[in-house]
């Protein structure tokens, strides 16, 4: 139950102040530590794209969010 209200604090914050990069790479370190690393490595490079101009490595970062996906 303690996961779920970690998860929920996380949530919680997030809601509150959706533009806190730290609190979302916390949700992403949560869930590759409660058994959901997929998840956790598309929010990682989902959060990464925001404002990245093209390039090769948004190009690279895209592809790999395709595959998650």
């Amino acid at each position: 139950m303690i996961m779920n209200h970690d998860r929920d604090v996380l949530l919680a914050a997030l809601h509150a102040d959706p533009c806190d990069e730290t609190a979302w790479f916390v949700l992403a370190d949560w869930l590759e530590e409660n058994d959901d690393p997929r998840r956790a490595d598309l929010l990682r490079a989902t959060r990464q794209l925001r404002g990245m101009p093209l390039s090769p490595e948004r190009l690279a970062i895209e592809s790999q969010v395709q595959e998650l996906l």
